[in-house]
């Protein structure tokens, strides 16, 4: 038998709203969802990189830290990467699967990245088709 899955997104823009609608990763209840899917990073070339300047921090604790500090809160918690979304486009995408190297390139890249960045899936935003 499937178990339950509750599956929700964090957007990492989320941080920018005013008042009480501001939102960063450590605000997440780790209790709510089986899965969180943070979104979003970007493609470039056939890598993946983050979008916000604060995803990944040098400074201080960045938005993918804080949602592992999530995590720990709830170790089944399962966290995935969201890739792409509305304001992407889908030529970065498109450049991607143009040929069997790149699509490889793309794979290999990013499991290294995930891996790097404690993350357990991806998840691909291709909104496609898009005039974008």
């Amino acid at each position: 038998a499937a178990s339950y899955k509750r599956v929700c997104y964090f957007t990492n823009w989320a941080q920018y709203r005013s008042g009480i609608g501001k939102y960063k990763a450590n605000n997440v209840d780790p209790f709510l969802c089986t899965h969180v899917i943070y979104a979003f990073a970007k493609l470039e070339s056939n890598y993946i990189r983050p979008y916000e300047w604060n995803d990944i921090s040098v400074w201080g604790q960045g938005q993918f830290d804080m949602m592992h500090d999530v995590r720990s809160k709830n170790p089944d918690l399962k966290l995935l990467l969201a890739v792409g979304g509305w304001n992407h486009g889908t030529k970065p995408f498109t450049r991607i699967v143009a040929n069997q190297s790149n699509m490889d390139a793309f794979a290999t890249n990013s499991i290294k990245f995930l891996r790097q960045n404690g993350f357990d899936g991806l998840d691909l935003d291709w909104e496609y088709p898009a005039n974008r």
